[in-house]
């Protein structure tokens, strides 16, 4: 007797999907949707972050440049300004 045959008694349960993980916004971002921090001010903060690493491996000068590279790709990069935008609940 196949699966489907069977009556729904001896049918193994269905397995629901695992519910997505709970995000939470960062602080960051709460101030920013709070009106404490310029969008701009929230861009440079999140650069900054996303260059900690570079920190003492690499010269002063080029950290700078890499961090306005990254923001220079955040205004005309399109799918970045899309997630830009979604990120600021603004159209762009």
């Amino acid at each position: 007797m196949s699966s489907s045959q069977r009556p729904k008694s001896q049918r193994p349960p269905k397995q629901s999907r695992p519910k997505p993980p709970s995000v939470t916004p960062s602080q960051e971002l709460l101030r920013l949707r709070s009106g404490e921090m310029t969008p701009h001010e929230y861009l440079q903060l999140r650069i900054e972050q996303a260059t900690l690493h570079l920190r003492g491996r690499v010269p002063e000068w080029r950290l700078e440049r890499i961090r306005t590279l990254v923001a220079e790709a955040c205004a005309n990069d399109p799918v970045l300004r899309f997630m830009k935008a979604r990120l600021l609940r603004r159209r762009s």
